[in-house]
């Protein structure tokens, strides 16, 4: 599978949110009930991105708007890396999961648009 970039993960949500009604469907990792939870530096590649991960916050769910924010928010964004470094994140930095300090080789691969929006991820070895 084909890890996705920032750029075309905004793209993705931005098909499943084509008006202001279809903003509000929640969002989801592909794994339990995690939803995103922010976005930083990867532990793994300092010069890519991470979007977090938290349990679900039943009932007040993440909606798509919301990270549709901090997502279009990072492009031409300076990141400081686990250990230092500054690294501007743009349209084409590839996107994992992990926490803040985490790696992991979970990456974002697809985006699922049903009833809310299920982000697929996969084990990628780099």
């Amino acid at each position: 599978m084909k890890q996705l970039t920032l750029g075309e993960f905004i793209s993705k949500l931005k098909e499943c949110s084509k008006d202001y009604k279809e903003q509000e469907k929640t969002i989801r990792f592909d794994f339990c009930n995690f939803e995103p939870n922010g976005i930083d530096s990867y532990r793994g590649y300092y010069d890519q991105l991470a979007l977090g991960y938290k349990e679900n916050s039943f009932p007040q769910e993440l909606k798509i708007s919301q990270v549709l924010e901090y997502c279009e928010k990072a492009i031409g964004k300076t990141f400081t890396g686990w250990k230092g470094g500054e690294y501007v994140m743009d349209e084409d930095t590839p996107l994992w999961v992990a926490n803040s300090g985490e790696t992991g080789s979970t990456a974002i691969v697809g985006v699922i648009d049903s009833y809310e929006v299920i982000i697929q991820t996969a084990f990628i070895d780099n």
